[in-house]
């Protein structure tokens, strides 16, 4: 068997060099051509994914489905660009860290029958007490404008996520009906850190713990995932905090570009997460 870091490769007049020198040499190279042919991309061309809490009927957990993924169960997370899921079921003790960036509270307007979003509203009280409450076919209560669009209420977090490997991808948590409790139990963990001064701790300054757990809906009686946010703890690395507050400028900035895939619209309050 070969052994790669002392395998010998010919290069130009017969010479030999190992294969480490090889790839040193190559990285090498690649470091001197850093960033060629991004030039012109900014943060707005890149898609940010959102993070999909998967439920029983999910069309990535059937199979047959088109949608299917074959790691994809209930109680997963889903980054709906990479279609990479993570386990953060804690019935099988898992769980992944995210780092806050932003916080926004919108009303998403949705077209009916799943045909895609229409914009978000800044939050305002008006325009949901305006809707017409519904009743969807699965017990479900949906509102909808005058447009025949729904509405839904959503606690938007962009954030780093961290995955298994202790790489960390950008997304969104997006949380909407029966989550809105717990988004408002998550920002009560923000809220509380202060720094040594006393002074109110940024909120990418932290850690947070996110898992799945089974619910029951106490209106329709069904099951269905929910999530629970913990603290994970105060941000050590130097380059992970830099990265979070670089994403939160570019957010503000109006320079993130959500996903054109965003989240599934709900069907009812309390059976479809984002």
């Amino acid at each position: 068997m070969v052994n790669e870091e002392t395998a010998l490769v010919p290069v130009e007049h017969g010479a030999l060099i190992s294969a480490a020198e090889s790839q040193a040499a190559l990285m090498a190279l690649m470091t001197e051509d850093a960033g060629v042919g991004l030039e012109d991309v900014t943060a707005a061309d890149i898609a940010i994914p959102f993070m999909k809490l998967l439920q029983k009927g999910s069309p990535e957990c059937e199979e047959g489905n088109q949608a299917f993924i074959a790691d994809a169960v209930p109680g997963m997370l889903l980054n709906n660009v990479t279609r990479e899921v993570v386990d953060i079921r804690s019935s099988k003790g898992k769980w992944a860290l995210f780092v806050p960036v932003n916080y926004q509270k919108v009303i998403a307007e949705w077209r009916p029958n799943q045909q895609g979003k229409v914009t978000d509203h800044p939050m305002n009280q008006a325009i949901l007490d305006g809707a017409t409450r519904k009743e969807t076919p699965d017990g479900g209560i949906v509102l909808v404008n005058d447009s025949g669009n729904t509405l839904e209420e959503t606690a938007k977090f962009h954030g780093l996520l961290a995955d298994e490997l202790g790489g960390m991808q950008w997304g969104i948590l997006a949380l909407t009906g029966s989550k809105l409790g717990a988004a408002r139990k998550w920002m009560h963990l923000v809220t509380s850190k202060k720094l040594p001064n006393g002074a109110q701790a940024p909120i990418y300054s932290h850690s947070y713990k996110v898992s799945s757990f089974l619910d029951t809906s106490k209106r329709t009686a069904k099951t269905y995932q929910q999530l629970r946010f913990e603290d994970g703890g105060r941000i050590t690395d130097v380059t992970t905090y830099q990265a979070a507050k670089l994403y939160r400028d570019a957010v503000l900035a109006g320079k993130v570009k959500e996903s054109p895939d965003g989240p599934v619209q709900p069907q009812a309050d309390d059976d479809v997460p984002f």
